[in-house]
């Protein structure tokens, strides 16, 4: 996983400092192309789709977002998708029924709290209040799951492997959240790493 590799870094890093430093600042740089290859491998699974009902095997009867796009809009990372739906019944081997598809605008102010990278503030905007519960559904479950990541917890564990080697003990006592700033093509997480050589 991306922000795993990005973790790794860090723990690199903190390893080569001298023994008398106890705090670094250290500035990670996420691009939203990575971001955007990583929706496509743990949300968007199904050939570049997430299905809400239905799935492929339900050509009559589904729902799905596609094509997501990220961006940023003030403090917000903002995800456009399309929506695709379908409510109908196969009649001689014609699907009959209604169908809909238009833009999903989905954005979160991204955060580290509690040792946990993640986006607070969820909104969407749906322009077909009848999938509001659904595309809220998708927010609130694979979308809020997928965008966390336990940035400390995973510090800590690849410093146990570097340390497994060494002859003194690199601990790993804190990590700050600085600020988080959005621009146009990348997310920069600003971060005070305090650690302990011993």
């Amino acid at each position: 996983m991306l922000l795993a590799r990005v973790a790794g870094c860090i723990v690199v890093l903190c390893s080569m400092l001298p023994l008398s430093v106890a705090r670094s600042d250290v500035e990670i740089q996420v691009q939203y192309k990575a971001l955007h290859k990583m929706l496509h491998q743990y949300v968007f699974t199904d050939s570049g789709r997430h299905y809400m009902q239905g799935s492929r095997s339900t050509p009559c009867a589904y729902a799905f977002l596609s094509d997501p796009k990220l961006n940023a809009r003030a403090d917000r990372l903002v995800m456009v998708a399309k929506f695709d739906g379908q409510a109908g019944v196969l009649v001689n081997g014609e699907c009959v029924g209604l169908g809909d598809t238009f833009p999903v605008t989905l954005s979160g102010v991204p955060v580290y709290q509690n040792g946990v990278l993640r986006l607070d503030k969820m909104t969407m905007e749906v322009p077909d209040q009848a999938y509001a519960d659904l595309v809220r559904s998708f927010v609130q479950g694979p979308l809020a799951q997928r965008l966390r990541y336990p940035l400390l917890a995973e510090l800590r564990k690849m410093l146990v492997e570097v340390n497994a080697g060494s002859p003194y003990r690199i601990g790993l006592t804190e990590l700050q959240a600085g600020t988080i700033v959005l621009g146009q093509q990348a997310m920069t997480v600003h971060l005070g790493v305090n650690i302990i050589v011993d």
